[in-house]
């Protein structure tokens, strides 16, 4: 049985096959980074726009091919050997400036090698999200305690 990992690696490796044909079909202009300490750091495009340069972390539901789930997860923390860690949205180190979801991946035939034939992509400002959360997590705790 393939493990998980390459099954998952040949997933990525053939959305972005397919995600770099539509960016470029928009006019896009973005780098594909390939490299495993950029991709650690929440890289794995670079845009740059009006000689400014941006960060992009593709984002990808793989686990649920031919499916429009209504929800996407982000990666607030987590637990490892015991240890709480920060997840991908809040971790400092990440220099991801937006997040590209990409949501209901529809396959030409069954197997993914055959390819895909259509996809969603969001794109998600990370600084605005995480002023959005904070935003709805003032307002909740405000609303506790005019509650109590």
């Amino acid at each position: 049985m393939e493990s998980s990992y390459n099954t998952d690696k040949l997933k990525e490796e053939i959305l972005g096959k397919y995600l770099d044909k539509i960016y470029d079909q928009f006019g896009y202009k973005l780098t594909r980074i390939d490299d495993y300490n950029s991709q650690m750091l929440g890289i794995d495009l670079i845009a740059e726009y009006k000689s400014i340069i941006y960060n992009i972390d593709e984002k990808a539901q793989l686990d649920y091919l031919n499916s429009d789930l209504p929800t996407f997860t982000f990666e607030i923390s987590y637990y490892k050997d015991g240890l709480h860690k920060e997840g991908w949205l809040h971790d400092n180190k990440k220099l991801t400036h937006y997040y590209f979801l990409i949501t209901n991946i529809h396959l030409k035939e069954k197997d993914i090698e055959d390819g895909i034939s259509w996809c969603k992509i969001t794109s998600v400002n990370k600084k605005k999200l995480i002023k959005f959360l904070d935003f709805i997590g003032s307002v909740s705790k405000v609303g506790e305690k005019n509650n109590k």
